[in-house]
């Protein structure tokens, strides 16, 4: 049981797993668990059991299904955005962002974007004719007028600086905000 679990879990890692056993010592018990099996199931075996496990099984694999078609749907609206986005979570960490944004940053993803500034203040140029947060960023640029909001950021590509209107969103339930910088 445990060498063919080992085995399987080599060929495919996320491979689902109810083992049964006769064993029932614990150490037995706490390899198996090691190996992330979905079930332990002692013998004689419970049929009812069993079918439970896998009907159990059964929904993890649909619900990872679903977040998965959710996380692509997401992606495939972001690209419709022609401005660049990004959302925040409720400590102002970029959680989430269109690939036009990485792409004006020539950035691959946001652990490589993180990597390189801090927070989202650190974009902005010290431009006497833009606006430039001192301390709280978002909180400074919702203070302003709609037609203040304009930041400048450099352009990665070009090496010269860009003006964006600034727009941000907050959501209520999930404190998240939302940002899309538009090109001025």
């Amino acid at each position: 049981g445990i060498d063919m679990c080992k085995a399987i879990k080599k060929i495919k890692k996320e491979q689902h797993i109810v083992f049964t056993t006769a064993h029932s010592e614990s150490s037995y018990f706490i390899e198996a668990i090691e190996m992330q099996v979905d079930g332990y199931i002692l013998k004689p075996i419970d049929y009812d059991l069993v079918e439970n496990k896998i009907k159990n099984i059964i929904k993890q694999i649909n619900t990872k299904y679903k977040l998965q078609q959710q996380e692509i749907l997401t992606k495939e609206v972001a690209k419709l955005q022609d401005n660049l986005l990004v959302v925040l979570d409720k400590n102002q960490n970029i959680i989430f962002s269109n690939d036009n944004f990485l792409d004006f940053f020539q950035i691959k993803n946001l652990t490589q974007f993180q990597r390189k500034y801090k927070k989202i203040s650190d974009l902005f140029l010290d431009d006497k004719d833009f606006f430039v947060p001192k301390q709280n960023c978002i909180k400074e640029i919702r203070a302003l007028e709609d037609e203040k909001r304009v930041v400048s950021m450099m352009n990665v590509q070009s090496f010269t600086p860009q003006a964006f209107l600034v727009s941000i969103k907050q959501v209520k339930e999930t404190l998240h905000t939302i940002i899309t910088f538009t090109e001025i």
